[in-house]
């Protein structure tokens, strides 16, 4: 944070902003040396002297701008955490130190889509399940704010994996049947940043998770699903291009990337195996989760979580003796069956999104 701006001074106020190793002395403060960057200035744009003439009243309202922050939601991915992602955004706020005037995103992306569980059918073959979204990214960005705003910050959450219920109990194979209402907070959540002067400044929505219809009719029609779609990036404000930080950095222009869409997965034969679609990679270019495969290990085989943004995998069809439906709720159970409709995994979450920062002076 910035040196106050009136008052006595002391070299240890100095040293705490600049980092340098005692014993002290004023010259070793010019700017341009070993302590401080070539053009470093105070909130008004005064320059610290390179030579001559130098003293503790010129080191009021300096800044280093050392400090990166890192947002992100409270909740790493993971099963046992799928209540906790309703919210679908952490919200945080933090005020424009003094002598900024941008603040650099390293990077930033929003969250990604589950993915959907697969389906097992009568007679007609397995729909295993789809990826989801990747959520969309910035990165290596310069914004224009104000000193002393006030900037709120959301960062989305990943979405829940979009497991299909059923009405309880379960009907026969030949009946219509009644798919119960998906999870609705699989879509990933939007990561945005807004100043209470500068206004907003970006949006990135979080991908969307995989989605089949809510009544499927009878178990011998297979299921058609849809993988999720990337999210999207909205700039509300012009990002920077071209300038010098005070600690000598060239701004250049921002690098920013929609959610790529989950990958299908495929339709397969009767009492056949078949893998997930994979998760959509995120803006930032990673963070697919694997669909669950089609091979090897029948317990748990479910779709992998995504991270970093990206899209959580497909749940895998026809791995009997996996989930399915034991209550009213739709609650589903490892080990259990239930008239043919067991059979299949959980799709993967979708991984949170997070946003890496640093105020800078840009001159």
């Amino acid at each position: 944070m910035a040196i106050k701006s009136s008052g006595s001074l002391t070299f240890t106020e100095i040293e705490a902003e600049w980092d340098n190793a005692s014993p002290f002395s004023l010259s070793e403060f010019y700017s341009g040396g070993s302590t401080i960057y070539s053009g470093a200035a105070d909130g008004d744009g005064n320059a610290i002297p390179s030579s001559g003439t130098i003293s503790f009243s010129n080191f009021y309202d300096t800044t280093a701008f050392s400090n990166t922050t890192t947002a992100s939601p409270d909740n790493a991915p993971g099963n046992n955490e799928v209540n906790n992602r309703k919210g679908q955004q952490a919200t945080s706020t933090v005020t424009v130190p003094a002598g900024a005037n941008a603040i650099y995103i390293t990077n930033t992306v929003a969250g990604g889509g589950g993915g959907l569980r697969g389906q097992e059918h009568k007679d007609v073959g397995e729909q295993p399940g789809d990826g989801g979204g990747g959520g969309a990214g910035i990165t290596s960005a310069y914004f224009t704010v104000v000193a002393g705003e006030t900037l709120t910050i959301n960062v989305g959450h990943g979405g829940n994996d979009n497991h299909v219920s059923w009405s309880y109990p379960a009907v026969s194979h030949d009946a219509p049947y009644t798919q119960l209402t998906n999870v609705t907070d699989g879509t990933g959540g939007t990561t945005s940043l807004s100043g209470s002067s500068t206004g907003n400044i970006f949006t990135l929505t979080g991908g969307t998770v995989g989605t089949s219809p809510n009544n499927g009719g009878a178990f011998k029609s297979l299921m058609q699903d849809n993988p999720g779609t990337g999210g999207t990036v909205t700039f509300h404000t012009t990002p920077l291009s071209s300038g010098t930080t005070t600690a000598g950095d060239s701004v250049s222009s921002a690098s920013s990337s929609n959610g790529s869409n989950g990958s299908d997965g495929a339709a397969v034969g009767e009492n056949q195996r078949g893998a997930g679609g994979a998760g959509g990679n995120s803006g930032l270019g990673s963070g697919s989760g694997a669909g669950a495969p089609a091979s090897g290990a029948l317990v748990n085989s479910n779709g992998s979580d995504g991270a970093n943004g990206g899209g959580g995998g497909g749940g895998t069809a026809q791995a009997s003796g996996q989930q399915a439906p034991t209550s009213s709720d739709g609650d589903f159970t490892t080990g259990s069956t239930d008239n043919g409709i067991s059979g299949s995994s959980f799709g993967g979450l979708g991984g949170h999104g997070k946003i890496q920062y640093q105020f800078v002076r840009v001159v």
